[in-house]
């Protein structure tokens, strides 16, 4: 199946014609995620819909990156195709999942089974937006961390979309 993280967007605002469309993978069953400090109106339809504290967007994002480096088969994976795995361990591993989990507003669970599905899921996209730009550069290197992570880059239907 297909797994679709929307962090710091709001698409019905933002680019309305994507609406459509992650609708209709969570109605094909897919893995919507919706992760926003504020309400929108995608989250009804999400699998999950999780509020992070406002400016804690970055958080979150680590601490998806903080679970999933945790597992020891992901790192043999993630250490077969890619090269700096360490230095994208350590620059994580300075702090643990908990005091990443806090400082985004979101329990601990939440995030290993957002992340473990993330990780799952055959293909893999991550959505973002204004809300998220705002955090900087620092942001979206996470979140291209997280697709490479993932294994959710350089392939067919997986990656990257920036709403702006």
């Amino acid at each position: 199946g297909t797994a679709v993280l929307v962090i710091g967007a709001d698409p019905e605002e933002e680019a309305p014609l994507y609406v459509l469309r992650l609708r209709g993978i969570a109605d094909r069953g897919g893995d919507l995620t919706v992760v926003n400090p504020y309400p929108t109106k995608l989250a009804r339809f999400a699998k999950n819909a999780v509020t992070v504290k406002a400016g804690a967007e970055i958080a979150f994002v680590q601490a998806l990156l903080s679970a999933i480096l945790s597992e020891g088969s992901a790192n043999e994976a993630l250490a077969a195709r890619l090269r700096g795995t360490d230095e994208l361990k350590r620059s994580v591993s300075g702090k643990p999942l908990s005091e990443l989990a806090a400082a985004a507003g979101v329990a601990e669970d939440t995030i290993r089974a957002i992340a473990g599905s993330f990780i799952a899921a055959e293909n893999g996209i991550i959505v973002y937006g204004r809300a998220a730009l705002g955090a900087g550069p620092a942001f979206t290197q996470a979140l291209a961390n997280l697709a490479l992570v993932g294994g959710k880059a350089s392939r067919a239907n997986n990656g990257l979309i920036a709403l702006t």
